[in-house]
């Protein structure tokens, strides 16, 4: 061989530190917790070893024709979804701590005072507040279930 086909190796720079650009506000994400209750708790070890029972009840057509065997099942597979996602997973916004904290009276507030009045809206009220987040929640997991079984028609 001759040296003038080498290159010597380059040298490794570390990567540039990332920019700390005071327009782009850093975020801290944060694990969402499953609901703590006997139905949540079912429904999370369940809904995996259903949708495993699925695919390999279906396995055949699945080797066979990929793409029909999956389109048949994406209603089922969607429902499933839907399923954990309302048993499971809290209510958009809510934190499990925070939700409790909200509904206990503050010391010297009279019954029927409180956060109630402070809240306006539809959860203030009178009714529930919980109630009105969970159909907003459902109402949005429909219309994402419509869209997709539309959209793999």
């Amino acid at each position: 061989m001759s040296p003038t086909l080498t290159k010597p190796a380059a040298a490794a720079q570390p990567p540039p530190p990332p920019s700390s650009n005071p327009a782009q506000p850093s975020y801290t994400l944060h694990p969402v917790q499953t609901k703590q209750t006997p139905i949540s708790q079912t429904a999370r070890h369940g809904l995996p070893a259903l949708l495993a029972a699925l695919f390999a009840l279906r396995f055949r057509a699945l080797v066979a024709d990929p793409v029909s065997a999956m389109a048949a099942t994406l209603p089922l597979t969607a429902a499933l979804q839907v399923a954990y996602a309302v048993l499971c997973l809290p209510v958009a916004g809510a934190d499990g701590n925070h939700a409790k904290a909200a509904r206990k009276p503050k010391a010297g507030t009279r019954p029927g005072e409180g956060a109630g009045k402070k809240r306006g809206g539809a959860s203030g009220a009178g009714g529930e507040g919980g109630v009105v987040e969970r159909n907003a929640v459902v109402v949005g997991l429909f219309v994402s279930f419509v869209r997709s079984a539309a959209c793999a028609t």
